[in-house]
């Protein structure tokens, strides 16, 4: 192979072109603007030089360099650029097919993020920690440390393509709808781990995981300054016209959600994206009645015990 693709993207180029600035979008290198997560000042970076790492889903096959998982990558990246362009982009009705290649873009995107990769290594290194100290105080060497640390390694480059099946097929079977605004500057925003799933109904509480079998729950992504896809299991379809105020809001989930940045298409940032919660009274009543319900209950709870 000539030109080896070490320099890997773990968000890919394609989808970030949708958010070059408007001066630089058509060019043959376009720009875009580039925030750390907690700050509202950032740099102008040509997209190829953000969001990528040296041979993130490169494997060591015998000594050598084996590329396939970024050259299937490109792959899908590729079938993706079309769909968008030719359909999303003009707001027209996807084909089974282009449903389809949308839901397999989305699945190795939520796969294939440094957020991701972490949490997957970590939690092996957890369990190599753990079955180190075992041997150490038994005084062995358990050949299944030595499988877990090869495991460690490539967990994160095999596991993008493993679990796609299964996860593509939860999508397909979703219902999709495009929340589209007429706003381009900054329009819709992204991040470093564009694929938001939210459930109202787990929000006030930290013991349950977000999953997609859940009945309430929402996988968003912003698709460019003008889309946010939207896959649900709510009657929520098609191409629907939304609000300046809901998109700023959901910019604040996206800048909250970033892992170590956000992007967009301009220099300037909203305060907005930075609240920790929605600015809407409404909002702040429920926070508020949620507040008071937590402290009526600890204090229940401390008075029945009080004789323990």
């Amino acid at each position: 192979m000539k030109n080896k693709p070490t320099k890997q993207h773990y968000v890919p180029q394609c989808y970030l072109r949708a958010f070059a600035t408007k001066e630089s979008i058509n060019n043959k290198e376009p720009l875009i603007w580039i925030f750390p997560k907690a700050e509202r000042k950032g740099r102008l970076d040509k997209i190829k030089n953000v969001l990528f790492a040296k041979d993130l889903y490169t494997l060591d096959i015998g000594g050598k360099k084996d590329y396939s998982i970024e050259t299937s990558l490109a792959n899908v990246e590729a079938e993706y650029t079309k769909v968008y362009r030719e359909k999303i982009e003009k707001r027209l009705p996807l084909s089974k097919r282009e449903h389809m290649v949308l839901c397999v873009f989305i699945t190795a995107l939520m796969q294939r993020t440094l957020r991701h990769k972490d949490s997957v290594e970590g939690f092996l290194s957890e369990v190599i920690e753990k079955m180190e100290k075992l041997d150490e105080a038994h005084n062995t060497h358990s050949k299944i440390v030595d499988d877990y640390k090869k495991l460690k390694a490539n967990s994160h480059k095999l596991g993008i393509f493993k679990i796609l099946p299964d996860l593509a097929d939860v999508l397909i079977k979703m219902n999709l709808a495009f929340m589209c605004t007429d706003e381009t500057r900054p329009g819709y925003i992204t991040c470093d781990d564009p694929c938001i799933m939210f459930n109202p109904d787990l929000q006030w509480q930290r013991f349950y995981g977000y999953g997609l079998a859940q009945k309430s729950i929402e996988l968003t992504i912003t698709l460019s300054p003008t889309t946010m896809a939207v896959f649900s299991w709510q009657n929520l379809r098609g191409y629907i016209k939304t609000t300046s105020s809901r998109v700023q809001d959901h910019n604040r989930m996206v800048r909250h959600h970033a892992y170590k940045y956000f992007l967009l298409n301009e220099p300037r940032t909203n305060f907005i994206w930075f609240s920790k919660y929605p600015l809407s009274l409404k909002f702040m009543f429920r926070v508020l009645k949620h507040k008071v319900g937590e402290m009526i209950f600890r204090i229940k709870y401390l008075w029945k015990m009080r004789n323990y």
